[in-house]
This record gives C-alpha cells, structure tokens and sequence, in this order.
C-alpha cells in the first residue's frame, strides 16, 4: 500500500509538465508546419508559372506562318496569365492579382525585382529575331520567402524557328513519317502449334 501512495504522490507532482512541454511546442509545430505548406505552395506556383511560359510561347509559335509581331504578343499575353488572360490564371485561388505577373518577350532578363543573369536571347522583334522567348516573373510569393528581400518565381520559354542544313545519314525531317520503320529485335523462326 505504501509503493501505492508513493506513486500516486510522485504522478501527482507531475501532472503540469505535459501543458508546459505543450506549451513550448506547439508554437515550433506551427512555424514547421505553415513553413513546409508555404513550401509546397511555392513548388505549385513555380510549376504552374512554367505552364504558363510554354504555353503563351506554344501559342505564339502558330503566328510565325503570316508573322505579326501585334498578334504574337497579344497570344503570348493570352495564355500566359499576364495581365487578366484568357487562359491559364495563376492557381493560388485568384490571391495574386493581375498585376503580380509580369512579363517580357525577347528580353535577356526576368522581369521584376530579380532579373537574372543576361542570356543569349535575341533581343529583336519576335519576325525578325524568328523566335519568341518568353519570360514571366510571378512577385506574389509565400511570405516565408519575402523574409529574405525581394523575391519572385521566374519561368522561361522559347519557340525558335530554323532550317536544318545538314542531312546526314538516319536523320530525316521531323515532319516526314517513316515509311519504312525499323525494330532493333528481329522475330525468331516461327513456331506451329499442332
């Protein structure tokens, strides 16, 4: 009887401990928590900002047959969500608006607060240049991100035009079927079933 009492005394000392361990830990919990979906979150708009790129430049490649440099930038800014788009609004529930996409054709950087390294973009008109290369910035990003200065998801593009000069042996025009197509596995003797 007396462990009994013992043990009862000695959990009853103890009986604050779990709110205080609670109480510390459920503010860390919360921080890991809000970090990793703001994590995700930030992988999603990433990925979708990237659609939106190939998209607008996918759709501004059929402009090249009668090129117009007004019809390709008004088709890229169709479906790449810049400016109100028809197409492809950005996917976080309608939080960014418009104006937190931004974008650029045939420019060597990001537009927005982190512009990037220049690249080898041509920067002429889309007929001239026989490519469009679009660049989208989206400046709406999780707020764990903004801690750190200015911040953006970048997304790029390209549809180039251009004539293959060179035929060498196995390498016909991508436009051209096979007529003739060749397996690597040769069938064996056939076999008849009785």
């Amino acid at each position: 009887m007396r462990r009994l009492r013992l043990r009862t005394a000695t959990a009853e000392g103890q009986r604050g401990d779990v709110l205080v361990m609670f109480a510390v830990f459920a503010p860390v919990l919360i921080l890991m928590m809000s970090f990793v979906l703001d994590t995700g979150n930030l992988l999603t708009l990433r990925r979708h900002l990237q659609l939106q790129a190939d998209a607008g430049a996918l759709a501004a490649a059929a402009d090249f047959n009668n090129c117009s440099n007004a019809t390709i930038d008004a088709d890229v800014a169709k479906y790449s969500g810049f400016g109100g788009a028809t197409y492809n609004p950005q996917v976080d529930g309608g939080l960014s608006s418009p104006s937190t996409i931004l974008e650029s054709i045939n420019s060597k950087t990001y537009p927005g607060p982190v512009p990037g390294t220049p690249d080898d973009t041509n920067t002429a008109a889309p007929c001239t240049a026989q490519a469009v290369d679009v660049k989208l910035s989206d400046t709406n990003v999780p707020w764990y991100f903004r801690l750190f200065g200015p911040a953006s998801i970048n997304a790029h593009a390209r549809v180039q035009l251009a004539e293959e000069n060179t035929v060498g042996p196995g390498t016909p025009p991508f436009a051209i079927s096979d007529p003739a197509p060749r397996s690597p596995i040769t069938p064996g003797p056939r076999r008849r079933m009785r």
